[in-house]
């Protein structure tokens, strides 16, 4: 009899691990997949934000056209498109991505 009690008891406590293991692995699956690319989209428009006040100020202080941030925009936009920043973009975000749901499959590193 001392021996089924033993079995719950580690049956219990193996099966509150499994519980937690997955409950993380769920909460960093949601992290990674829908919270972080909120957050760096964020980070990355106030990057931009905070550079393109920079631009527009110092052209101001050079004494050049500083009616004009849609130039600036539209410059910074071509520039973009022109070394293709779009796809390099998505192609990182893939690879992290593929990577982080490659990390929760058991056994592979």
């Amino acid at each position: 009899m001392p021996l089924v009690w033993l079995a719950a008891l580690a049956a219990r406590f193996l099966t509150a691990g499994l519980l937690r293991w997955l409950a993380f692995k769920v909460v960093a699956f949601v992290l990674v997949t829908v919270v972080l690319p909120i957050v760096l989209t964020n980070v990355l428009h106030k990057v931009m934000q905070i550079s393109m006040t920079l631009a527009t100020e110092q052209a101001g202080a050079a004494g050049a056209l500083t009616s004009h941030p849609a130039t600036w925009t539209g410059l910074i936009g071509w520039l973009a498109l022109t070394l293709k920043l779009p796809e390099v973009v998505a192609v990182l975000i893939g690879a992290t991505a593929f990577r982080a749901a490659m990390s929760f499959i058991p056994g592979r590193r």
